[in-house]
This record gives structure tokens, sequence and C-alpha cells, in this order.
């Protein structure tokens, strides 16, 4: 069986610096503690702390990573994609990036610095986007609908007091939380407006499983500069 992991969001957001850490990790994880994290790629996703884009379209990790699941080999691929809002690519070429990259993934991950209102209806939206481009909007009455495989939030510099950094679904928190970042995120409320609802329930239709990350921040130097690209520079949490 394969796996295919792919990281999506807003450009210039450190998703080619976390997908260079997946691969790390599944390639030298098994060494134990975390030795892995300062070990050398002969080949990357490239990456550098600029303000210009580096990514451009869909960059495919040149060989699948072999892990056991369950007792079962799995081969996993990961792709990294060029970040939304490129000023050069515009609402289109966004589009067509996105939304391959979801039609492809049995993981979507999507970067965020904080999943605000905006970020949720611009997910939305591409979504929408996506499941058009396969027929699934056509107005057809096939009672099996589409669904994408597994949606993670990843929050970047994740900061709230109330919540520990780590990974929360629909009945699983970090050990020792007693309140649910995805439920806060995804949960209904009634005092939630009608568009806030809307925009909630429409992503979770489209995927089988939805799932919300907290991750810390770097701290004290940030590892998006290559000078500053060991472990030792950053914070336990991170």
């Amino acid at each position: 069986q394969v796996a295919i992991i792919s990281i999506n969001g807003k450009q210039r957001s450190g998703k080619s610096f976390l997908a260079n850490q997946f691969v790390k990790f599944l390639k030298y994880g098994d060494e134990g503690g975390t030795s892995w994290l300062d070990k050398e790629l002969e080949s990357n996703f490239e990456w550098r702390g600029s303000y210009e884009r580096v990514t451009s379209g869909i960059q495919i990790w040149h060989e699948p990573l072999f892990v056991k699941h369950n007792g079962e080999e799995i081969g996993v691929i990961f792709l990294d994609t060029q970040g939304l809002h490129d000023k050069s690519t515009g609402s289109q070429g966004d589009s067509v990036i996105f939304g391959v990259s979801v039609l492809l993934s049995s993981v979507f991950i999507y970067n965020e610095r904080q999943v605000a209102e905006d970020a949720l209806q611009y997910l939305r939206s591409y979504l929408e986007l996506a499941k058009f481009a396969t027929g699934e909007n056509d107005g057809s009455s096939n009672s099996e609908r589409l669904t994408f495989q597994k949606l993670i939030c990843l929050i970047r510099d994740f900061e709230a007091d109330e919540y520990m950094f780590g990974y929360y679904d629909d009945t699983n928190c970090p050990s020792g939380q007693t309140v649910n970042l995805k439920q806060a995120i995804f949960g209904l409320s009634p005092g939630m407006s009608a568009e806030a609802k809307d925009t909630r329930m429409g992503i979770e239709s489209c995927f089988e499983e939805t799932g919300v990350y907290a991750m810390s921040g770097p701290g004290r130097k940030s590892p998006n500069k290559p000078e500053c690209g060991k472990s030792q520079d950053w914070e336990p949490e991170f």
C-alpha cells in the first residue's frame, strides 16, 4: 500500500522545512532519540528564509519511505506544494495546485499560523473547487458522495494557555488535556453565524477524518534561517 502526505497553505509559512523534517524522521527516526533532527539529506525540498517563492507547483519526494503499520508495510510519499496566494500565480493556479494535491493525498496537511475564520473560508472554497473538478457538484443524485481521506489543520507557532501542544480529533486529545481544540475550531455553537456553521460543516463533509495539530514555535532562533537550522537552536517543545 501507498500513503501520500501533502503539505499545503500560504506561501512563506515553513511548509518545505517541515516536509524535510518528516522525511528525515522516516529515514532516520529508528536510530532513537532526536539525532535524526540534525541528519543531512542528500537531496531535499528546497527552502530558504526569503520573501520570494521557492517551491513551484507540486514537488514529489523521489522515493517512497517504508514504515510498518499494524504489521503491514506501507510506502509513504511526500508532496510539497507551492504556497497559496502567490503574486505570480493567481487564484486559478492556486486552485489547480490545491485540487491536485487534495485528490492525491491520503493525509492533507493544511499549514497555518492560526486557523482564523478567513483561513477556514479559503479552505472551504478550494475544497468546493476540487469537488467540482471531479464532477462531484454536477447535480447528480449519486448516493456515494466523494470524500477525501484525512485533513490535519496544522497550527504553527501555536499560543493558547488552555491547550497543550499535540494532536486533537473528535475523540483524542494530548494526555492530560481537558478541553478539545478540534471541537473549539470546528464545533458548532448557538451564537455562531449561519455562514460560519456552513463553512465548518462543508469542510468536514469533504473528509473521512478531520484533526487539528497544535505545534510550538521554534523559540530562540528561527529554523527558516540556514544558520539556525540545528535542533540545538530550537525550543524542546518545537
